[in-house]
């Protein structure tokens, strides 16, 4: 097997002419108010610009937001100024108004394929990461275990969506805790954080809540942020289960066994799970270096995602093991040998170079990964990444 062919084999290449997208969008704020939006906004970009084109726009917006965190608060819990959380807000909206019109851009120009769905679902696999750590240094999380926490049930989240339409052929958004309103009620609070200051987030959210002292005084006390952190783990939780249940019932309606979808599990499960011994025995990554840590994630995770997507648009077999559980592996057995006192690699006191070598490896991997397949892709099909090379007959 070639270099060029290490992620699709030459056999699995003529299932992309197989590729046909299959969306069921039942959220109501799509629907009904913002459809209309996009459908104008997509008018604006000319005939000749490839939708590939839009999303890596949109992305670049997402960097941009990432750069601002780590210049004014690389800790997610220091004050920024007021500019910088409206930034964010336009950032974010200007990403998921392009993210949304890329499809629709592909339709007009006759140039919907599954190289769309790679590079959009790529892109916005590296921003789920992003975002939650701009949402975690809006509310002022710091390097704690609840930014692990928000960070970790939306990358769930998004990779049982992403198993979901790999083993169902569909990618369902539901009808109020999707992806877009997630988005529309995040630019609302970066903006109103921008508005307020991030002190809002500190107060106690009994204040905010009217209903009679009586009542009230019986409820926990809590602040705003960690308030909001817990409804919006809750309010993911359905989407997770119900991920779960459409992937059982279209294997139970095939006559399928389960076995197969239980072992899928797996990579998000054993990432997971090292993750955390890793955080938990070391003595300085999580409050000291936890957003280089999820740096290393967000190109792991693009890369686990997108190895899943590939599989997916060429009806190859479920990608199981992958080159970034190597890293996080070691980071974990030789946190839990030091932390024990017992013969281990490297002293967690230089842990973060580490986790810096961690962040280079996952950069260089994901980005191999990324040009080899858009390459190999683009080769067979003929066709070119950000550029139209064959217009639409009118």
């Amino acid at each position: 097997m070639g270099l060029s062919s290490v992620y699709i084999p030459e056999e699995d290449l003529a299932n992309l002419h197989k590729y046909k997208y299959s969306g069921i969008d039942k959220s109501l704020l799509s629907r009904y108010v913002l459809c209309h939006y996009w459908n104008n906004l997509v008018k604006l970009f000319p005939m000749w610009m490839a939708p590939n084109l839009i999303t890596f726009i949109g992305f670049g917006f997402v960097l941009l937001n990432f750069a601002t965190l780590l210049y004014f608060d690389p800790t997610l819990d220091k004050p920024s100024p007021h500019w910088v959380y409206y930034s964010y807000s336009l950032g974010l909206w200007i990403y998921a108004s392009l993210d949304a019109i890329d499809g629709k851009q592909a339709r007009r120009t006759g140039q919907s394929g599954p190289l769309g769905e790679l590079f959009d679902h790529g892109c916005d696999s590296l921003n789920t990461t992003i975002s939650l750590l701009i949402a975690s240094s809006i509310f002022g999380l710091g390097q704690t275990w609840w930014t692990v926490g928000i960070v970790w049930v939306g990358l769930c989240n998004f990779y049982l969506s992403t198993m979901e339409e790999y083993h169902t052929g569909t990618l369902y958004l539901g009808y109020f805790s999707g992806p877009v309103e997630g988005i529309v009620i995040s630019c609302v609070l970066y903006a109103l954080t921008g508005y307020f200051g991030p002190g809002m987030w500190q107060i106690d959210y009994k204040t905010m809540i009217p209903l009679p002292s009586a009542l009230v005084d019986h409820l926990p006390s809590g602040a705003l942020n960690h308030f909001f952190v817990v409804v919006g783990l809750v309010t993911m939780l359905p989407n997770i289960f119900n991920s779960i249940h459409n992937v059982f019932e279209a294997r139970r309606q095939a006559r399928l066994p389960i076995l197969p979808v239980l072992v899928s599990f797996l990579p998000f499960v054993f990432a997971s799970t090292m993750a955390y011994l890793w955080l938990d025995a070391s003595t300085g990554l999580l409050t000291q270096h936890l957003v280089a840590f999820f740096a290393f994630v967000t190109f792991g995770f693009g890369y686990t995602v997108g190895r899943m997507i590939v599989a997916h648009v060429t009806k190859a077999s479920f990608p199981i093991f992958n080159m970034m559980f190597i890293p996080i592996l070691v980071g974990a057995v030789n946190a839990n040998l030091a932390q024990r006192g017992l013969p281990h690699l490297f002293p967690l006191a230089q842990e973060h170079y580490y986790v810096y070598f961690c962040v280079a490896y996952a950069v260089v991997v994901y980005l191999h990964f990324a040009m080899t397949v858009i390459n190999q892709i683009c080769q067979y099909l003929d066709i070119w990444c950000l550029t139209i090379k064959h217009k639409k007959v009118a």
